[in-house]
């Protein structure tokens, strides 16, 4: 049992960074619907838990 990380970012060069970082997949949530996304990343099932960061914060837990 591992963790998945899948990110959302607004723009291509933030999508590109999140990836150098480590992020296994990145949606550009201006160009596409994040939550489509993650379905159809994990077959459907969704995510047990996701984290929220911007400016100002460091990982709020939601």
């Amino acid at each position: 049992m591992g963790v998945r990380a899948i990110g959302t970012a607004g723009s291509n060069d933030k999508v590109a960074l999140a990836l150098r970082h480590g992020y296994e997949h990145v949606a550009n949530h201006r160009e596409q619907d994040f939550v489509s996304v993650v379905k159809e990343l994990t077959a459907g099932l969704g995510c047990a838990a996701s984290t929220t960061a911007s400016a100002g914060t460091r990982g709020a837990v939601s």
